[in-house]
C-alpha cells in the first residue's frame, strides 16, 4: 500500500514545543489510567464496525487498521483503513474519516483506493498484531496481544500501545463496545522493538527493519527488554474463566495464558474437553502443554 500522510481528525493544538509536550504528557496518561476520553480507540472493538458515506448511508464494514511503523516512530502513525465492500477490498485515507468507536464516516469528497498494494512499513494492526505473542529479550514467550490502542494527537491518529491484559481478551469474546473499553495491562508501544519469526534467534536484537516478519505465520513482536515482571492469570482464575466460553473461545483462553496456569487449569478438565481444546491449539503450543501435563502425572 502507498504511503499516505494523516492528517487525522480533531487534533490537539499544534503549537511549537508546546503541543509535543502535552502530547508527552498525554501518552503517559495513557500509559498509566487507560482512558483520555474521545482521543482513545481500541482496535479491537472497531473492527468489523459500519463505514458509513456523507450521507450516513453505510456502504461497508471496517476491515483493518494500517500503520506504517519504522526506526522512526516509535508511535507508528495511521496511513489508512481497510474497508470490506461486497467482498472487495478498498483503502481509505484516514484524513478522508472521522473514526469513532462505533463507526466510520467518510468526508463527502472522499477517495477509496481499490486493491491497495502494501508498503514495506505497512502493519496492519487487526492481521499482524492482535493475538500475536510477546518475546522478551531473553527469548520468552510472555502473553498476546489482545487489544491495540490508537490514540488521537497533534499529527493525527497513532498507535499508542497493546493491552496484554486477559480482562480485554475476554471482553472481545463476549461483546463489541459501544465506548471504548479500558485498557486492562497496557505496555506502550515504544517498548516494542520488531516482528520476529517463530524459529529464529531471539535473544539478540533483531536486526531487520521492525516490520520484516509482519503478517508470517507464527511471528510475534519482540519487548526491548524483559517482561519476567508480567504478572498472568492463576490456573484458577483460568478454570473460572472457561466456564463462560464456547469451545473455540476457550481454546483461545488456554493458547493466551501462561502456560503453567494453562496447564493446571488443563488438568481440571475431564479427558475428552482436555483433548478437544489441545486440538484446537497451533502446533507449539499443543506440545509445549502436552509435555507440561505429561510432567504433572508423573
Amino acid at each position: 500500500m502507498e504511503h499516505i500522510t494523516s492528517a487525522g481528525m480533531n487534533p490537539l493544538p499544534t503549537e511549537p514545543g508546546k503541543s509535543r509536550r502535552a502530547w508527552a504528557v498525554s501518552r503517559k496518561r495513557f500509559a498509566l489510567n487507560g482512558t483520555l476520553a474521545d482521543r482513545v480507540l481500541s482496535v479491537a472493538h472497531i473492527v468489523g464496525r459500519p463505514v458509513r458515506n456523507g450521507a450516513g448511508t453505510r456502504i461497508g464494514r471496517v476491515s483493518d487498521i494500517v500503520v506504517r511503523w519504522d526506526a522512526a516512530n516509535e508511535h507508528p502513525p495511521v496511513t489508512a483503513v481497510f474497508v470490506k465492500v461486497r467482498g472487495a477490498l478498498a483503502a481509505v485515507r484516514p484524513a478522508d474519516v472521522t473514526l469513532t468507536q462505533t463507526e466510520i464516516r467518510l468526508r463527502s469528497d472522499a477517495r477509496m483506493k481499490w486493491r491497495p498494494v502494501w508498503g514495506d512499513d505497512d502493519v496492519a494492526l487487526a492481521r499482524d498484531v492482535l493475538d500475536r505473542q510477546l518475546i522478551d529479550t531473553s527469548g520468552v514467550q510472555v502473553v498476546r496481544a489482545a487489544d491495540a490502542y490508537l490514540l488521537n494527537g497533534p499529527q493525527g491518529w497513532e498507535l499508542a500501545g497493546i493491552d496484554v491484559g486477559l480482562l480485554s481478551f475476554g471482553r472481545r469474546l463476549v461483546a463489541r463496545r459501544r465506548a471504548c473499553p479500558p485498557p486492562d495491562r497496557v505496555i506502550d508501544w515504544a517498548q516494542l522493538q520488531a516482528f520476529v519469526p517463530r524459529f529464529t534467534d531471539i535473544t539478540t536484537a533483531w536486526q531487520s527493519a521492525p516490520t520484516t516478519a509482519a503478517g508470517t505465520t507464527g511471528s510475534g513482536l519482540q519487548l526491548r527488554r524483559s517482561a519476567a515482571q508480567l504478572k498472568e492469570l492463576r490456573g484458577p482464575e483460568v478454570v473460572a474463566l472457561l466456564a463462560d466460553l464456547n469451545r473455540h473461545q476457550q481454546a483461545q483462553l488456554v493458547a493466551m495464558a501462561h502456560p503453567s496456569a494453562a496447564a493446571e487449569a488443563l488438568r481440571q478438565l475431564d479427558p475428552d474437553h482436555r483433548e478437544a481444546l489441545l486440538a484446537e491449539l497451533d502446533e507449539a503450543d499443543r506440545a509445549r502443554l502436552r509435555a507440561m501435563l505429561r510432567s504433572y502425572a508423573r
